[in-house]
């Protein structure tokens, strides 16, 4: 190659770099052309770490307990929300129960849709799911028919299930090695619950194939809900990968969790529409909603029928998996604070000394510290401590700064309920702070109801049922067992403490631990038995 050709090489690469060069500047100027538009007014985005070019935050994105190092971002930003951007996208996180109402309740109308999360809504297809749908007018029919179902009022229908079920969960924790069981027991105790009330069906086995189905389902949709977890969320053009191709293993655990999808999402509603097809009907939701369709035709009929079906889905969803974390807490609680135990067992022994049998509704009003453990158990081990993304439909100001348009808005709940300018010594289980002169408050309580179970317009439909719930299993256990840790002994001989920790993801369990239920006396296990013949 002579001297000529090397130089007209060089100035092919150097007029390519020019070019590009070129392109990059027009492009950046152009952004900022169209930024200056949007925000007339020059404001700064809200603090929070700067990040680095093109990749902005992407690499101090925590993945490990992500509510607690924003809590922290918060007090080294000294602003109670912080804004940073990963790879284009745009992040806001609130962090105090101030700025959570400012926004995502007083401005809801800007603040209630979803972000189009690919992996979840498009590769996994659960797109259907009320939890993850855009908002807008299908998004209100299945929430119009959510919210019908599972009202403070609608509710109470379904209370006499729930004692059934908190029973027989009392019966199977009488069986040899019980206590090593227990989880797969909750399980199997909100499982079938749910799917008597969504479908009327009965189950009565953890081998039940439902059961397996709908923790294959959360187990999905707890990795995939993590904002980062999979780069197809960053990048939406990964969805068009071929499972077949390399580095692709992602893809081809998706389509694993679709087929799950498929099952629960169809299987049980089509049992009850064969059942109703032969004349039998039940008080179930799925029920219910088909024979309100009767009377329509073709495409609203359908359409109603879809909603039906989505709507049964996502309380089967919901119900099967984050109330079974909060009573799961509740047996870590008593395991390490047994004086709270003792205080609540001597108050339903009083109450249930003059009838001689296990706790009901009807008893809720005369035992305000059960009603105060239940709501510290949603608090002390939230199950969502970021919940599901909102996003910005429009740009908006908020003191003194810019937020632009599409910004996911993640409220940390966790970070407003272990807030120790709020709440005393946030860390401890402590349900005195629910008692005001001997009685349950009900104040107190709303608190907690706005960080437990959401925000704004996208506040969870079942948070009354998920109390009902709870309070039907803790008041129930306590009244005829007692809770204690298993002992646990290191290399050298000494005790091993329980511990307090919770797993990371978009749904927190309490790490794995083991305690022991003891029936407190024989004529409590007699009532145990007497209890569930009745039933």
């Amino acid at each position: 190659m002579d001297r000529s050709s090397h130089i007209t090489l060089l100035e092919g690469i150097t007029s390519l770099g020019v070019a590009l060069c070129s392109v990059y500047f027009l492009a950046l100027w152009n952004g900022k052309r169209r930024w200056r538009r949007r925000n007339p007014k020059g404001l700064p985005t809200p603090p929070g770490p700067k990040g680095l070019p093109i990749i902005g935050s992407l690499l101090e994105m925590p993945m490990i307990k992500p509510w607690v190092v924003y809590n922290e971002w918060s007090k080294e930003h000294a602003s109670d929300f912080v804004y940073f951007t990963v790879l284009n996208k745009n992040f806001l996180v609130l962090n105090s129960h101030k700025v959570i109402q400012d926004l995502l309740v007083k401005r809801s109308d800007k603040y209630s849709d979803r972000p189009r999360l690919p992996m979840i809504c498009e590769v996994m297809d659960y797109g259907w799911s009320i939890g993850f749908m855009n908002y807008d007018q299908e998004w209100r029919e299945h929430r119009k028919a959510l919210t019908k179902h599972f009202n403070h009022i609608a509710v109470q229908n379904y209370q006499d299930i729930q004692l059934r079920e908190a029973r027989a969960f009392l019966l199977r924790m009488l069986q040899p090695n019980a206590s090593a069981n227990l989880i797969p027991n909750i399980r199997l105790t909100f499982a079938a619950l749910i799917m008597g009330v969504s479908y009327g069906i009965r189950v009565s086995d953890a081998n039940d194939p439902y059961i397996k189905i709908a923790e294959e389902a959360m187990d999905g949709l707890n990795e995939a809900a993590v904002p980062g977890a999979f780069l197809v969320d960053v990048f939406p053009a990964l969805k068009y990968v071929p499972k077949w191709f390399p580095g692709a293993g992602w893809k081809r655990q998706a389509e694993v969790w679709k087929k799950t999808r498929d099952i629960f999402l169809v299987r049980p509603f089509e049992e009850v529409k064969a059942r109703l097809y032969k004349g039998e009907v039940d008080n179930s939701i799925a029920t219910q909603l088909l024979l309100d369709m009767q009377a329509d035709e073709g495409e609203k009929k359908q359409f109603k029928e879809d909603v039906a079906r989505n709507v049964t889905a996502t309380a089967y969803l919901g119900g099967s998996d984050t109330t079974v974390c909060s009573l799961e807490s509740f047996f870590v609680a008593m395991c390490l604070h047994p004086e709270v135990q003792r205080i609540a067992q001597a108050e339903l022994d009083e109450v249930l000394s003059t009838t001689g049998a296990l706790p009901t509704f009807a008893d809720r009003l005369k035992l305000p510290y059960v009603a105060a453990v239940v709501e510290e158990c949603l608090r002390w081990q939230i199950v969502a401590p970021l919940g599901v993304p909102h996003v910005l439909t429009e740009d908006d100001e908020y003191e003194g700064y810019f937020i632009p348009k599409g910004t996911l808005v993640l409220g940390n709940s966790w970070s407003i309920l272990h807030d120790p300018q709020a709440v005393s010594e946030p860390s401890r289980f402590m349900p005195e702070r629910y008692i005001r002169d001997g009685k349950f408050d009900p104040d107190a309580s709303l608190s907690t109801s706005l960080g437990s179970f959401g925000f704004g317009r996208r506040i969870c439909p079942g948070q009354w049922f998920s109390k009902d719930a709870l309070f039907s299993m803790v008041a129930s256990t306590l009244a005829v067992y007692d809770i204690k840790p298993k002992l646990k002994k290191d290399k050298m001989g000494y005790a091993i403490p329980m511990s307090d920790d919770v797993t990371s993801g978009f749904v927190s369990h309490p790490v794995p631990f083991d305690c022991t239920l003891t029936v407190r006396s024989p004529e409590k296990e007699q009532l145990i038995y007497n209890s569930v013949e009745i039933e």
